[in-house]
Formats: C-alpha cells, structure tokens, sequence
C-alpha cells in the first residue's frame, strides 16, 4: 500500500507525462521508465488503479499491456525495462492517431478480429485514407498477403495462394460476393510502410467493408456447419426491413436454423417460421442479446432469416475473435446454486466467468463482481512467484467463490515447466512442484480470507473453487487441502486445466470428493493441448469431464474419457483437409482452444444443455 507521499508523487508523474502526450512533446525514455517502475509498485492497490482509469484511461490502457513479467522484475532488468519503456512510446504516438471502430458504430471487438489475423499488437487497421474519388475517410488498412485469409480457398490452389502477390482484384471479387455493389467496391493500394526494415504493400478498404470481410471469415465457417448450399451467400451486405442504411447481416434459410440444436429440442419436426423465429429469439435472450431483431426475406425462391453480424456470433458456435459470447455479463449472475453437486450450467457460466475474470486488474475484477452480487473482494497476490487469486462472498447464496489466475507472466511459465514430482503427505502422493511452489505462495492467504468469511456466515456456507490453465492446477491442489482441513469446498470447475498429481494423489482426491460430497468438473475444448500435459502426471482425475467438440457442441463424459490420441487426430483431420483443399480453417489449433476466452463463450453458448444420467444431451429447459 502505498503512503501518501508516494501516491502524490506517482500521481505528478503521470500527470507530467500526459501533458507531454497531449501536447504532442517527444517522451524521454528514462522519464516513462520510471513511470512503469513506480507503476509496477502500486499495481496491485485498488486505489491507484481506480484513480489511474477514471483521470487517465489512455495511460492506465498502455500502462496494463506491458508484460507482467516488467513490472516483477522491476529495476532489476534495466534491458527489459527500457524496452517497455520504448514500446510504451512508440504506443503512446500510434494511439494518438488511432481511430477506434466505436468512433464509426461498430463493436471494439472487430479489433480483436483483426489482429486474430494480423496479430501485430502495434499495428492501425483505421487510418485515414483517400478512397477512389480523393476524399479522405476512415479505411481498413493490412498488409497485402493477410489479405489471402479472407479470400475463398477455391479462388486459388494452395501454391497459387503462396505465390500470387497482387490480391487487389481479388479482394474486389470477394466483396462483390458478399453483395458489395461492384461500383461501391474501392481496394486501394497504399503507400509502402517502413517496418523491420522492410517495406511493406498494403491494402485498404472502406472501414465498413472491413468489417465485413472480418464477418464473413468467422460467421460463413460456423454457417457451412448447417447450411449445405455452396452457393449460398451465408454473410451479405444489405438493407433489412425498416433499416435506412446497408449493414453487415447473416442470412440462412429458415430450415437451417433448425439444425441448431437449442432451436432444434424446443420445437416440433414441423415448426413454423414464426416458431423457428421465436425460437431463436429467446435463445439469443437466454445469451444476453434482448430485443435481437430477425427478419424473413425471399432469396433463391425460399424463406431465409436475416438478422445482424453481432446476433449471428452469440446463435451460432463455436466462437471465434471477437465473439460477444465471450465477454463479461453485465447482469446479475443470480442462477448459479452452490448446492448442486455435480455439473450444473449455471455454475459453470460463473465459475468460466470468474475464472477469466481473474486475469483483470482490480479494479475490473471488483466492477463486475458487483454486478453478479459479491461484495468482500480480497485480492490476493506473491510477488516473487507472481500467483494471484482473489475470493469474493455473495451473500444471496451464502457462499464464496475462489478463483485462481492462469499463466500470463515469466514466473507464472517458469511455473508450468516445473513439472518434477516432489512427494507431499498433505495431498497424499506426489504433486507437480512448480505448482505446489504457487500455491504454497498464496494459500495462507487465501484460507484467512475465506475462514473470515465463514466465521461471520449463516450456517450452510459454501465455497466454489475456479481457475483456467494454471489456475485450474492451483484450484485443484487448493481444493484438495482445503477438503483435507474440513473447509467446505462443494464443487471446483477448471477450465483447460493440466495434470498436477500421481496415481496416489488423483485416488486421495477422488476419495475426497466422495467422502465430502464435493465434485470435480474439467471442461477440455476441442485440441487444447495443455489437458494432456505433463506427461508424468496421473490425467484419469476425479469428477466429471466435459467436452466441447469442434462444433462448440457439449459432451458429457464420466471420469477422463478424453484422450491424447483423439486430440492428435482432431489436429491430422485438419492438416488433411487444408493438404487437400488449402483451408487453413479447418485446422485445429490447440493453443487457440486453449484461450480463457474461448471456454467463457463456449460455456455460456452451452448453458441452455442439460443431460440425462447416460450423460446424453436432453431438451434445454430454460429456452
């Protein structure tokens, strides 16, 4: 915590430093070293965050992007140190001439779309740029070749794609299928931009065409899944019913709709348009998304439903960038029930939720914790082995929720690798050292704050334990020795989580889980790779495992059906098929399912699936 005097000081700094940024002055770098140094200080004081994002929002956003491991080592790594401080100003100049997509009435998230493309961190998709006619306006910009991602693989063979450099025409056909007017349709060629000592050809787009190739690379993939037609214009530019201007829409024919399966379980074989509609309403409204409109059109002699780019992410899955499914509810989360042992959708929803949450910084943490009804944040945090946690109380459900933050800095990948066995009687076998050795940091800390809790809790306190990656293995260790010394732990939900033990600790474990009347529920995505690692560790763990295919559909298996080899053939169906066909689509990307994000939108996309005691999908029963 810091003193008065500090926080004084550490405010005139970042006061002195935004005069310079708005004043367009050149940034010493020693000046904005210092900064992150005393940034890295008072990271963790909910104060000086709180202050920090309220009179400096731009400062505070370059601030939380340099990398954790920065901010640990501190003054003790002066090459990484002038490093961040380079790149905090090299930040600072592009932001200021940066366009944002809320500036022109689209969604932030088309950012992150972009750069799951182009994944330069430093890089301005809007820039400001002369289109055909010479007037100047808001343009898409990317280098020329990342340009081949949005176009059709069938346009050109794999080789053609590798070697073809001029995709300017291209692009122009690409946005005429999408329903572009062929004399609205404007591909520029832009100035060449210095980078790495190279230069490099770009191209560039109206920022709403932009958005629109961004649209159809995502949303047309997950279409396909149920629309078989191949030609078939899955994402169009048009004008819906009562609209004034063209946007970026998903159509399909209403029949399609019903192979979703949520529509598909609440409706008969013979559902009306009109039902299908309702249909899809409600389930939209079940993901957040209230007052969706859906509209019936005629295209190709038969009735199709078109509704906007955004509804189209949150009815369809699985996710992809950007997906609003993904995001943080910004309701109450009043569904979840600690009494439930075993699976339960609700509880699921939260635990992904927090356990995504827990990488934010404080003050963003304590924000929507307040929306879903927890008061009593503790945040908690090691400086030397960088594991942080927090726990929080929702007095409506008289539990506490613990969640465990996953790997996202040097000490925490330090962590990860290792991976020896050491014995520990605590746990009854041998443990994973690297984390042991976080939890270890931490774990005091976390039980004080969780037992005064209890201490002033009505009978029936409960606790639920979550976590993502490495944080799941903490969740895991931490909900084994918080059963060990009679905390009531009822259920831990981990998401993409590895092994942690031997053969001796999964059995203890489970033999815990039993005699307390507590579960185990490990969600695996698809290829994510890091369920299957490390290869010393006992995988056949207790509890339940749920498995999200690469349809984003939910499975259901008892103990730890998944395995290694089925992960590899996921990963060989989809080298096969872009040997075969050049679609860099259909590969599978283990460290792409392994995102927090993705097994949030997944989780919330799947809360309406319940399942019979076989483990088989049954009607949703909330739609």
């Amino acid at each position: 915590m810091p003193t008065p005097t500090d926080a004084v000081g550490f405010k005139r700094q970042v006061h002195e430093i935004a005069e310079q940024v708005n004043g367009a002055k050149p940034l010493a770098k020693a000046e904005v070293a210092d900064l992150i140094t005393a940034f890295g200080d008072y990271r963790t004081n909910p104060d000086t965050f709180q202050w920090l994002q309220q009179e400096y929002p731009d400062l505070y956003l370059w601030l939380k992007r340099i990398p954790e491991d920065v901010y640990v080592r501190g003054a003790r790594d002066p090459q990484g140190l002038a490093k961040a401080a380079q790149t905090f100003i090299q930040t600072a100049n592009a932001e200021a001439k940066r366009l944002l997509w809320d500036d022109l009435g689209l969604p932030i998230a088309y950012e992150e779309r972009a750069r799951a493309v182009h994944p330069d961190k430093n890089w301005q998709f809007l820039q400001v740029l002369s289109d055909k006619h010479g007037k100047e306006g808001p343009r898409f910009v990317m280098p020329e070749t990342q340009y081949r991602a949005f176009l059709p693989t069938e346009t050109r063979s794999a080789w053609e794609r590798l070697t073809h450099r001029d995709l300017a025409d291209d692009v122009a056909r690409r946005l005429v299928q999408l329903s572009v007017p062929k004399d609205e349709v404007d591909v520029g060629q832009h100035e060449v931009v210095r980078a790495w000592a190279m230069d490099i050809s770009c191209l560039h787009v109206p920022a709403l065409d932009g958005a629109l190739l961004l649209d159809a690379l995502n949303l047309e993939q997950r279409g396909k899944l149920l629309c078989a037609d191949p030609n078939w214009t899955l994402v169009q530019r048009m004008t819906l019913p009562g609209a004034s201007a063209a946007e970026n829409c998903f159509v399909m024919p209403v029949a399609d709709f019903m192979k979703l399966r949520g529509v598909r379980y609440g409706l008969p074989a013979d559902a009306s348009t009109e039902q299908i509609v309702a249909q899809c309403t409600a389930r939209l409204a079940s993901r957040g998304e209230v007052g969706a409109q859906l509209h019936v059109v005629k295209q190709h002699g038969v009735e199709a439903l078109a509704l906007s780019a955004e509804a189209a992410r949150l009815l369809l899955a699985p996710v992809a960038a950007g997906d609003p499914a993904c995001a943080y509810s910004v309701r109450p989360q009043t569904l979840h029930d600690p009494a439930v042992i075993g699976y339960c959708a609700e509880n699921a929803v939260l635990c992904a939720q927090a356990a995504n949450l827990v990488y934010e910084d404080p003050p963003t943490v304590e924000k929507y914790l307040g929306i879903w009804g927890f008061t009593e944040p503790k945040f908690i945090a090691n400086a030397s082995t960088d594991a942080q946690a927090f726990v929080a109380y929702d007095a409506n459900k008289n539990m506490a929720l613990v969640a465990f933050r996953g790997t996202e800095s040097r000490a925490d990948v330090l962590a990860d690798a290792d991976a020896t066995l050491i014995p520990r009687a605590e746990y009854g076998g041998a443990v994973h050292r690297g984390f042991a050795t976080q939890l270890d940091s931490i774990a005091q800390q976390i039980d004080t704050a969780v037992q005064a809790l209890q201490e002033h809790a009505p009978a029936g306190f409960r606790v639920m334990v979550t976590g993502h990656s490495l944080g799941g293995a903490l969740a895991v260790l931490y909900a084994a020795g918080a059963l060990k010394a009679g905390l009531p732990v009822v259920s831990t939900y981990t998401f993409g989580q590895p092994a942690v033990g031997d053969r001796p600790f999964a059995e203890r474990f489970k033999a815990q889980l039993e005699h307390s009347n507590s579960t185990l529920v490990r969600f695996v995505n698809n290829s994510d790779i890091f369920p299957h690692v490390p290869p010393n560790c006992e995988h056949g763990v207790a509890g339940e495992v749920m498995i999200l295919d690469r349809f984003g559909a939910l499975h259901r298996a008892k103990e730890a059906l998944f395995k290694l080899p089925a992960m590899l053939s996921n990963l060989w169906d989809g080298a096969e098929r872009f040997m075969r066909e050049g679609d860099f689509q259909g590969v599978s990307n283990p460290v792409e399912d392994h995102r927090s994000a993705n097994y949030l939108g997944l989780t919330r996309k799947n809360r309406d699936v319940t399942f019979d005691a076989d483990g088989h999908p049954i009607q949703p029963t909330n739609n």
